[in-house]
């Protein structure tokens, strides 16, 4: 179900135009498979939606009146995720919000197959060193990724394929009293 969403409301620390963060945004579902993931419509089983990658990042830009309150974030939390089909969409949005005499938010949600509390951390510094690239005039770079999903996918597989005698070794060493 869409409902599993996870939204946090960033208060950002210097002026960023929404084409920059777009740009940025956009450098991270290239840069994160696990960004482009769906669940399938007829057998219901994750997979990667190639098209996110030829698709624009659609953030959105909310300007607030000074007098807005915290029910107008609200709102703008509902209309982030209104679009999210768990099938077809990215399932990462985000919303740049203004307003007078306050400083500028960035509110982003994600389906929790997306996201988590570590992942959370890991784009955030990964958006922060685009977002500074980008205030430096510097070419928009990440590191180099560590290892796709896939391919950690496959080593869980292998690792269950140990031979019975492995097994059987680290059974009897978690069952030693020290």
């Amino acid at each position: 179900p869409i409902y599993y969403l996870q939204t946090v409301v960033l208060v950002l620390q210097q002026k960023v135009t929404p084409a920059q963060l777009q740009c940025a945004l956009q450098q991270l579902v290239q840069q994160h498979d696990g960004l482009r993931l769906n669940v399938g419509d007829h057998q219901h089983q994750l997979y990667y939606n190639i098209a996110h990658l030829q698709t624009e990042f659609a953030l959105q830009h909310h300007q607030l009146d000074a007098d807005a309150t915290s029910t107008d974030l609200e709102q703008i939390k509902k209309i982030l995720t209104a679009h999210l089909n768990i099938e077809s969409s990215l399932l990462i949005g985000a919303a740049l919000v203004t307003q007078e005499g306050v400083a500028d938010r960035l509110v982003m949600s994600a389906h929790h197959l997306l996201v988590d509390g570590i992942s959370w951390r890991i784009l955030f510094g990964h958006l922060a060193l685009l977002l500074s690239q980008q205030q430096m005039g510097e070419e928009m770079r990440l590191p180099a990724k560590t290892a796709s999903l896939i391919d950690w996918a496959a080593a869980q597989q292998a690792r269950q394929a140990l031979d019975a005698s492995e097994i059987t070794y680290w059974d009897e060493v978690e069952s030693t009293d020290f």
